[in-house]
């Protein structure tokens, strides 16, 4: 998520060793430090809420087309990698279910990004 006045936030989710775990990482502008998030296991039933919504997002079967960006509001991108399969899209002020992916994400990895107003 990149806003083109309230910052920037990564949020990333991946297998570990231990399990599920979930990291972060805010800037409140472009030109501030980033602040990290601790790396956490999250539960499976998150995991599965986040797998569910990528799945109805279509994420798999959608390509670059139709993205564009804005001047103001917010940038949203999701990637990801399913066996050797990546995929990547990036949209200006989504809605649907790409700002519902984008929502779960920053709730998994909670405060302060749980607060983001996307």
């Amino acid at each position: 998520w990149e806003s083109s006045f309230e910052g920037r936030a990564v949020v990333r989710v991946g297998r570990s060793a231990a399990g599920i775990a979930a990291s972060w990482s805010r800037s409140d502008s472009l030109f501030a430090p980033e602040e990290l998030g601790v790396q956490a296991n999250i539960s499976g039933d998150a995991w599965k809420r986040l797998r569910r919504a990528v799945d109805d997002l279509g994420l798999w079967g959608l390509t670059r087309e139709g993205e564009y960006f804005g001047l103001d509001g917010a940038t949203l991108q999701v990637e990801g990698r399913r066996g050797m399969v990546y995929r990547s899209i990036k949209r200006c002020s989504p809605r649907g279910p790409l700002w519902f992916v984008g929502r779960l994400l920053c709730d998994i990895a909670g405060p302060p990004l749980s607060t983001l107003d996307l």
